[in-house]
């Protein structure tokens, strides 16, 4: 076991005998880079272990979810619906070859290769979160939330953004303006500070259409076609 950043990762051993006896495809080019940015969007529920992976699916996507926000990036290649856990990728940077079979997968740079064993479950239907439409799309800038008082509480901490005004329960008071006030919307302040590691600091966002209330209760996506991150809003 491996834990970063509290995580904890399950990785295959170097030493086991069986991973060089293993038969692999001739594999595909991916960036360990873009790879790194969406594994920050997987679950850490061992209860969800199938979702503790980074999905690459047959149709090109790369896809990470935790339930409450997702991120997504098309590619051409053709992978084979594989699930893997993102340590793998950690040790690299730039591009690297992922080859593959149903059991492991290798990632491999010049003479630098990992191992690691393919997560086995099946990965939810990614496709049904992500809203077909969005009402109002825009720039914003989120370089507030690089302020570490944000982050006191690691596993729960609500910003509200109503208007021009960012607030936050954690520190009870506003914390900024934003330069777009269309989103009227809470959300969880980790996954913003994760935002700007995925798509920087100024990122487009869309946003669905207010509800009765004049809030968004639905997935707003942070980037572009693409690639992308979805965060579900918190209740209001």
């Amino acid at each position: 076991q491996l834990t970063i950043n509290d995580k904890v990762f399950e990785i295959a051993n170097p030493l086991d005998p069986i991973l060089h006896n293993e038969v692999l495809n001739d594999g595909v080019i991916v960036d360990a880079d873009l790879i790194n940015k969406i594994g920050l969007s997987v679950s850490t529920d061992l209860n969800r272990y199938f979702m503790t992976g980074v999905f690459f699916y047959e149709n090109g996507n790369i896809v990470a979810t935790d339930a409450h926000r997702l991120s997504l990036a098309k590619t051409d290649n053709v992978f084979g619906k594989t699930i893997v856990n993102p340590i793998a990728f950690s040790y690299f940077k730039g591009e690297v070859l992922m080859q593959w079979n149903e059991k492991m997968t290798k990632i491999s740079q010049n003479d630098n290769v990992v191992y690691i064993y393919n997560i086995d479950g099946r990965f939810p239907n990614y496709q049904k979160v992500i809203p077909d439409s969005y009402e109002t799309t825009g720039t914003i800038n989120l370089s507030l939330f690089k302020n570490e008082k944000l982050y006191k509480n690691k596993g729960y901490n609500r910003v509200i953004f109503n208007g021009d005004s960012v607030s936050s329960d954690l520190l009870d008071c506003e914390i900024g303006k934003v330069s777009n006030p269309f989103i009227k919307a809470s959300f969880n302040g980790l996954y913003l500070k994760d935002i700007i590691k995925q798509h920087g600091e100024e990122v487009s966002v869309s946003v669905p259409k207010l509800n009765s209330e004049g809030f968004i209760d639905k997935a707003c996506r942070f980037g572009d076609d693409n690639y992308f991150t979805i965060i579900m809003p918190l209740q209001m």
